[in-house]
């Protein structure tokens, strides 16, 4: 849910920079041979990931719908 002062392409951002702030984490553990599961978090982060990622793609839809709507008008 955005906040009243927030864009979908804003929210889009943000979630696209925690995504490569995942990624990096993730990228972490593998470098260290660190078994994910070994942290409590680990389900959180994998369930923030996801949804982190529906946002992003939600609002690249809506971007190129919205692009497209204009390039007809």
């Amino acid at each position: 849910m955005l906040l009243p002062d927030e864009t979908y392409e804003q929210g889009a951002v943000v979630a696209g920079h925690l995504l490569a702030m995942l990624r990096v984490y993730d990228d972490f553990l593998a470098r260290y041979r660190i078994r994910p599961e070994f942290f409590c978090r680990y389900r959180e982060k994998e369930a923030l990931q996801k949804r982190l990622s529906r946002v992003v793609e939600a609002a690249s839809r809506s971007s190129r719908r919205h692009s497209s709507s204009q390039g007809e008008q």
